[in-house]
């Protein structure tokens, strides 16, 4: 009898929310940024946020696997 050995491809990202639009700036409305860059981040990973100052309208929702940095 053989044996069967089976692999999990893990894929990991980092995505920055400034490379989908959000200013940091505390005036601009940066949620749909952060909608965005949370929805990249499907099969999880790490969403990066540079130091500002963001202002957020409404709930994100974080799953697991996404990590805050």
């Amino acid at each position: 009898m053989s044996e069967q050995i089976f692999v999990e491809k893990i894929e990991y990202s980092e995505v920055n929310v400034k490379d989908y639009g959000a200013v940091g700036n505390g005036t601009y409305n940066d949620t749909t940024a952060f909608q965005n860059a949370i929805a990249a981040l499907s099969g999880g990973g790490t969403l990066l946020v540079p130091t500002g100052t963001y202002l957020v309208s409404s709930m994100l929702s974080i799953t697991d696997g996404i990590y805050i940095k």
